[in-house]
């Protein structure tokens, strides 16, 4: 889990936090929209 054994000082670090777990998963989320499109574009034939 992200949070265990996470002690945060002040408000600034939970922001700093947040901000980059929320761009690492949009960034996870942009990526697999990709490979589908890409999945799609190749009539689902396997590729690398």
């Amino acid at each position: 889990h992200a949070l265990e054994d996470t002690h945060f000082h002040n408000f600034e670090e939970v922001r700093k936090f947040v901000d980059e777990w929320i761009n690492f998963h949009r960034g996870g989320i942009h990526l697999l929209l990709e490979r589908w499109e890409k999945v799609i574009e190749n009539e689902e034939k396997y590729f690398d």
